[in-house]
């Protein structure tokens, strides 16, 4: 048996279910093509540039750390 710490990322990773977000869309678009894509991650980009991820968790912590008012 191969000594899983070992091998490559590769054997572990998947480009099989990525899916993309322009970094001009708005969050309401972004959180559109999640759910039509089944994923809690977005690539985000400019262009053909890997610029960042968006994140469900990173979403969730924005909109958790807002004063809202009483």
């Amino acid at each position: 048996m191969p000594n899983l710490a070992n091998l490559p990322v590769s054997n572990f990773s998947t480009n099989d279910n990525l899916a993309v977000v322009q970094q001009s869309e708005n969050l309401k678009a972004a959180v559109q093509q999640m759910v039509k894509s089944n994923v809690s991650d977005l690539l985000v980009m400019k262009g053909d540039q890997f610029q960042g991820m968006l994140t469900v968790k990173s979403i969730l912590r924005v909109i958790g750390g807002l004063k809202i008012p009483k």
